[in-house]
């Protein structure tokens, strides 16, 4: 068997992001491949299910079109097994001279103030739309220079994103993607406070008493309680589709 590359090696072809053993990412040819391989234990439940990288495409698109900062999706595809996803893949412009939000907070060009306030905007335009992205951790905001600029920042990493009925703003459904920002207590080890609270008061549009009621009570939440709620967000999106 041939041996498997690490994270940031090159072979003569590709330039490896990511090879683990479910997910594999390179950039080639100016476009980025990601490639979800699903365990065979696991290909049961593809069944009358979409791809993920499928599912990925048409999130990525639809924060697009609804002027949500993103990057762009060129194309999928997906290998089945008597009906079961083997693997499916993503295919997206590659955006060189980026990094992700942990990256960026270690060193800073700017001391945050427009950046934090930008990503709270962002989730509270997603949350009018009853979108819920489930997976806002930092290393899905894609940031560059210090973020205030044309494409400063792109969201990625969607396949999970679900999209409410109403508009879910300021409620339960989306509280995890607060916590997941910025609101969970291992945030708090290495995202200063003041980058954590600019960022809900911008959510808030600055209320200032709704921000308080959301950093009082989310903050409290612990990660099965985040696990949770995601499960409940997935479930009710499998049921509207299963109606449609």
């Amino acid at each position: 068997m041939a041996s498997r590359l690490g994270e940031g090696e090159t072979d003569t072809r590709r330039r490896w992001i990511k090879r683990e053993p479910w997910t594999e990412v390179w950039v080639e040819g100016g476009v980025c491949h990601k490639r979800y391989i699903v365990p065979q234990a696991l290909r049961w439940r593809t069944i009358g299910r979409k791809a993920r990288a499928r599912r990925e495409f048409e999130n990525l698109n639809r924060l697009r079109v609804a002027g949500i900062p993103a990057i762009e999706a060129l194309e999928w595809t997906e290998k089945r097994r008597r009906g079961q996803v083997v693997e499916s893949t993503l295919v997206t412009r590659w955006e060189e001279g980026t990094c992700n939000l942990k990256e960026w907070l270690k060193a800073p060009v700017s001391d945050g103030v427009l950046l934090s306030r930008r990503m709270g905007e962002i989730l509270r335009r997603m949350h009018r739309r009853g979108m819920v992205w489930n997976t806002a951790s930092p290393r899905n905001w894609l940031i560059r220079g210090d973020g205030s600029g044309e494409g400063g920042i792109l969201l990625c990493d969607v396949s999970l994103l679900t999209m409410a009925p109403v508009p879910v703003y300021a409620k339960k459904p989306g509280w995890v993607d607060l916590f997941s920002l910025s609101l969970s207590r291992d945030r708090a080890q290495w995202m200063s406070r003041g980058f954590r609270y600019r960022s809900l008061l911008s959510y808030c549009e600055g209320d200032r008493e709704l921000a308080r009621r959301l950093w009082r009570v989310v903050t409290t939440w612990r990660r099965s309680s985040f696990r949770r709620r995601k499960g409940w967000n997935l479930i009710f999106e499998n049921l509207r589709g299963v109606r449609k």
